[in-house]
This record gives C-alpha cells, structure tokens and sequence, in this order.
C-alpha cells in the first residue's frame, strides 16, 4: 500500500511537469559576438561595432596568459533585443524600459580585478538621470534583471543637472513641470525630438528677433499663443541654454512621455502685411501723421528662417533635422565582473489588477517562433509563454488577474524563429484594460525588414 501511493505521488508531480507553459522567448544567441584580442598590464581602449567603448587599465585583467580574448554582443535596439530572447522584467517581475543590453564574456582563464574595473561607455540617443545599471541572470529561457552599480556622473549627467537649476529658475512660470500639460506657456515634453536645435536655441534666446527677421514658425508660435512675448533669455550662454533642453529631454523619457502623446505646431496662416512682410495675426502698426503704415520693423529675409520637413504619418521623422533625441552620448559606468548588463530605468507606471491577457493561436510546432509584448512607445519587452493554444505574459499562466498597467498600448509580435528573408508573423496592437483581454492571434507572412521596423518603431 505504501508503495502504490508513493507511485501515484510520482505521478502527480510528472502531470505538473507536463502542465508547465512553454516560453517562447529564449537566450537564442543570435547576436554576432565580436572577439577582441587584449594584451594582460597594457592600457587598451576597445570599440564594438555598436559603439560600445570600453577600457582596460594596465591592472584591470589577472590572467597568467600575455594575452587574452573579450567577448562582447550588444542589443541595442528593441529588435536586436527580441531576437536574443531578453525581457526587460527584474527578478521581482517589474517593469524596466532599457537604453542598451550588452554580455560580455572571456573563453580565456581570466579574472577582472575589482580594484580596476573595465570602465563602460554604453551609447544612447536617450539620456536620462533616472536611469540605472542593472546584471542579468538567466530565469527559464529569458533573462531577468537586478539593479547593481550606479552610473557615473558623466558630463552629460552634470548638464542635465545644470538644465534642471535652469529650468527651475527661468522656466517654470509658464510651464508646467510635468512637461504633458500647458500653463500660460506650452507643455514641453519631448519638445527636442519636435523642433531643430538651432531653432530652438534662436527662440529661447530672443523669439522677438526670430519674429523681426519673419521666421515663419516663430510667427505662427507667437499667433497660436495670443501674441504672448516670451521673456527673452540673452544673459544665458548657449551651453546654459542648451543644458536645459537636455534636462527636458531626460525629464521626458524618465516620465515616460512619447513622441505620440505631444502635439506641436508646425505650420499655421500667416498674414501679408502691406510691405510684403509675413507677419501673424493681430499685428499692431505705427501710423505717421498722413494716416500711412509705418514700416517700424525694418525687417529684411537675411535672418534665420525655418521650414519644417515633411513628416510621414506613418514612418519616424526626417532625419535631416538637428535634433537632441538625435545625438548620440553615453551612460558610463564600471563593471568588475564578465555577464549580461543593462542601462534601465523603472517605468513607474501606476500598477493595478486588470483581468489576465490571453492571445489565442493554435500551433502545432510553437517552438518555431518568438512571442512578445512590446510597449508602443518605450522599450519594455516582456516574452510570452503557451500554453495548450493560448499566449500569455512570461508569469501570466495561470492567472485570471494580473498586476499591470492599464491603458498601455503594446504591440504583440509572434515571429518566426528563423534568418530567412521572409518570416511567418503574428502581429496585433492592443490597448491593456480592466477587462475583455482575449485576442486572437493570426499568422501571415511578411519580409523580414518590415518585423524589423514593426519591432523598433516608436
């Protein structure tokens, strides 16, 4: 008797075995690893293809060989993250929005010395102060995150700094701190990725002038805000100007502000004045004692004019614009020990219980392709699992409630696990709520450069 229970225990716990969703996503080690050769007690500077510098002090590397190999991939981009199979989740199962993952590895007998760390520059166009360096460790067939050091305090770190004194002393009179929404000014959340960078220099420093020399957009701001006059900023220098345009930004992705959400004017109906002038609405002139309009202005078409590229509804930007979420700069920090790093910050989305997510796909081999969910507009990737016909989110199994954001809008993407030019693809937008989760998911075909941008695009 006691044998047939102990059999009849057995055979439960392999029925739980045999219940277990299957994720995926995996660490699929896609990403090209780059190898580069280090002589042990010289200082050495490396570069990736990617842009990753790092740098090896004369007593960073113990080794007994003369020279060892490093070996690093990068994921910088959403899609180079979803092909590696990486979550952007900690441990815990929190939110992270990532700036760059990379792994970096030795196939030599070698030994970081904690006292000298390899120091990182890890490449960005996204800046923020609220960002955090976090190690990676493999759970299931994904990798989760844990914060670990801190970033350096770079240069650009010490602008951003300045920016927000600056913008706490001449700014926030008009506009509103949370940068979403207008005070007597206009919000100014991700306002850079909007306006060209000399333009905005130009304005904050004098938009009087702008308007004297007829710039169009200039005209079309001062019509739009009732002809209100911006202070004028001309005691601050242009690194002082530009440092609070860098906080702007940083503020912007740490609020987790997109592109999507802000409204800007490009264009409006300006006036033709008597002289020819393009002038806005409401304009005031002097008159001489004929009764005739004084041409007070004196204006000629030399001064600085701006003309907005055309912007495609459905494609990023142009890229002939000069903008700050353009430039490229770096997070910098140290690290003693070889493993997966990432730069994230916490999304802070207000977390509630909203009725589980299921995604509704009969497949016969699902171990053929990749599942996530993307957030729309910030790169925070979290991979599914399947389960008997249904995709959930990686720890969602099982659940009829989970803990998630609401209204967040997402891209759910099933592709192919393959290098060919052409994939087999599940693709669907969704919009989290309290309640009514359930999607069905349906495979077509598609190029692979179109999952590319399907991935990446914001």
């Amino acid at each position: 008797m006691k044998k047939q229970r102990t059999l009849l225990w057995l055979l439960f716990l392999l029925s739980l075995g045999a219940c277990q969703p299957e994720e995926t996503a995996s660490t699929k080690n896609v990403l090209p690893i780059e190898s580069f050769e280090i002589k042990v007690g010289s200082d050495t500077t490396i570069t990736t293809s990617r842009g990753i510098i790092l740098h090896f002090s004369p007593q960073t590397l113990i080794a007994k060989e003369e020279k060892v190999t490093i070996a690093v991939k990068a994921a910088l981009s959403r899609f180079e993250m979803v092909s590696e199979g990486l979550s952007s989740l900690t441990t815990e199962g929190e939110l992270l929005e990532s700036m760059g993952m990379f792994h970096l590895d030795s196939p030599s007998e070698v030994q970081i010395n904690a006292a000298y760390p390899i120091q990182v520059k890890l490449p960005s166009d996204k800046m923020t102060t609220a960002a955090k360096v976090f190690t990676g460790s493999n759970v299931g067939k994904t990798v989760k995150w844990e914060e670990s050091t801190a970033l350096d305090s770079s240069a650009v770190f010490r602008r951003i700094a300045q920016g927000a004194q600056l913008f706490d002393q001449y700014c926030t009179n008009c506009h509103n701190l949370n940068l979403r929404d207008q005070l007597t000014g206009p919000a100014l959340g991700r306002i850079t990725s909007f306006r060209d960078s000399s333009f905005l220099m130009a304005f904050t420093r004098n938009s009087q002038q702008l308007i004297a020399a007829g710039d169009t957009l200039a005209l079309c701001l001062f019509q739009a805000w009732n002809n209100s006059v911006m202070t004028s900023f001309d005691s601050l220098s242009d690194p002082q100007i530009w440092s609070i345009y860098e906080y702007i930004e940083s503020e912007s992705i740490a609020r987790g502000i997109s592109t999507s959400e802000m409204t800007y004017l490009d264009t409006c109906d300006l006036n033709i004045d008597p002289f020819g002038h393009t002038t806005a609405q409401g304009i005031e002139y002097s008159y001489d004692a004929n009764g005739n309009i004084i041409d007070s202005t004196n204006r000629t078409d030399t001064g600085y004019r701006y003309t907005p590229p055309p912007v495609s509804p459905s494609f990023p930007r142009s890229s002939n614009r000069s903008t700050l979420s353009q430039q490229l700069d770096y997070y910098e920090f140290d690290l003693s020990e070889f493993g997966w790093y990432n730069v994230d910050l916490y999304t802070n989305a207000e977390v509630g219980e909203i009725e589980n997510f299921k995604f509704k796909l009969e497949l016969d081999d699902p171990e053929r392709f990749n599942g996530f969910a993307i957030f729309r507009h910030r790169a925070v990737i979290i991979p599914l699992q399947y389960y008997e016909g249904v995709y959930y989110l990686l720890n969602g199994w099982g659940k009829e409630k989970i803990k998630f954001p609401e209204t967040i809008s997402m891209r759910i993407i099933l592709m192919e696990d393959t290098e060919a030019d052409e994939l087999e693809v599940a693709y669907l937008e969704v919009v989290s709520q309290l309640e009514d989760n359930d999607y069905e998911l349906e495979l077509e075909q598609m190029k692979k450069e179109e999952v590319v941008w399907l991935v990446n695009e914001e």
